[in-house]
């Protein structure tokens, strides 16, 4: 006996296969998606504005700062 019981069996059995990948990639996309993660699609289109790539940044950087610090 292995001493799990009927709920923990379930859970095993879910997340124990090829399922469990696709149900992490769809709850990891829906999570991309989710507000506030355009900022990662921002950095990665600076690098093509070169010199207004270092302003930028910098404002995004105070928004995140700013954002985070606040209550």
């Amino acid at each position: 006996m292995s001493g799990t019981t009927g709920p923990e069996n379930y859970l095993i059995a879910l997340f124990d296969g090829a399922g469990a990948f696709w149900l992490a990639l769809g709850v990891g996309a829906l999570h991309a998606v989710a507000p506030g993660h355009g900022k990662s699609a921002a950095a990665a289109w600076m690098p093509a504005l070169a010199g207004v790539a270092v302003a930028i940044g910098g404002c995004f950087y105070l928004a995140t700062a700013i954002t985070a610090l606040t209550p």
